[in-house]
C-alpha cells in the first residue's frame, strides 16, 4: 500500500476482504489497553476464530491509512 487514493482503495479492500473471510477481526494497536481487553476476553472465551490486525506493526502509512479507512467505513474513531 503506497501513498494517495490507490492506497486507500486497496486498504479498503484489504478491510472488506478479512471482514469478509473472518467472523472476528480486531484492528488494534499493542499498547491500547481497551484492545488488550478485547483481545483478552476472546482468549478467555476460547475463541480461537479472530483476526487481530495490529495498526503500529505495519509501516507507518499503511497502519494510519487502515485507521482512516476504517473511519471512513463505519465513521466511529478507533485506535490510535
Amino acid at each position: 500500500m503506497g501513498v494517495g487514493s490507490s492506497s486507500s482503495q486497496e486498504s479498503r479492500r484489504f478491510i472488506t476482504n478479512l471482514v469478509r473471510q473472518n467472523c472476528i477481526v480486531i484492528f488494534s494497536t499493542t499498547t491500547c489497553p481497551y484492545c488488550r481487553m478485547a483481545k483478552d476476553l476472546f482468549r478467555r472465551l476460547e475463541v480461537t476464530e479472530v483476526k487481530v490486525v495490529e495498526l503500529n506493526q505495519m509501516t507507518e502509512g499503511q497502519g494510519r491509512d487502515l485507521l482512516q479507512q476504517l473511519y471512513a467505513i463505519t465513521q466511529m474513531s478507533t485506535v490510535s
